[in-house]
């Protein structure tokens, strides 16, 4: 059996690019990145999911002036009004992350129509309680279903977008990072309140 060292320059780029191509999905396996843009109708749910991985840090200076995540609705919902004259009403969204904290304080994650949109609810986090972990570890975040003629604007485009922020007693800045946006269209409700788990 030849060794590495008499392999043809061909036969090595072939090796590295099929490494390349492993270690991808096995990152995938691992953080699920396979269920980024992935679309299934279950039980007569329309559900599509994103995946959105680096790592952001929040800060309390206002859900105007931090990151915010743009769900490509162009992508999976280009003409909403089909999904509206088959009969689905109502938005449900799921976020599935890491988080960690900089300083102790409290989280706000705001479910917006548009990026320069005011929230149509919001989620209050407070990782740990009273303790500052600066640990990452998981958090899911359930917001309730939402009219779908909420996050369609007058040109009958679909708009949806994750905004945060933060608050308390001096700094209160954190990190996220694997963020999840799942996104279910439905007939009828799916959940009637927020909620919220994972030591938050």
């Amino acid at each position: 059996m030849k060794s590495i060292k008499n392999l043809t320059t061909k036969k090595l780029l072939i090796l590295t690019v099929s490494f390349v191509l492993l270690v991808a999905t096995l990152f995938g396996v691992l953080f699920g990145a396979k269920r980024s843009a992935r679309a299934e109708i279950i039980n007569g749910v329309v559900v599509y999911s994103q995946a959105i991985l680096p790592e952001r840090k929040i800060t309390d200076s206002g859900m105007f002036d931090n990151t915010y995540d743009v769900f490509d609705c162009n992508k999976y919902f280009p003409n909403p009004l089909s999904y509206m004259n088959q009969g689905y009403k109502y938005v449900t969204v799921t976020l599935n992350f890491q988080m960690r904290e900089i300083s102790d304080g409290y989280q706000d994650i705001y479910l917006c129509p548009g990026a320069s949109s005011g929230s149509l609810t919001s989620i209050k986090l407070d990782y740990y309680g009273n303790r500052k972990i600066d640990a990452y570890h998981d958090v899911g975040v359930y917001f309730k279903s939402l009219p779908l003629i909420d996050f369609v604007d007058e040109d009958f485009k679909m708009h949806l977008v994750i905004r945060y922020d933060a608050h308390g007693a001096g700094n209160d800045d954190w990190m996220y990072r694997f963020m999840y946006i799942m996104v279910e269209l439905s007939k009828g409700e799916l959940r009637n309140s927020n909620a919220k788990e994972g030591n938050v």
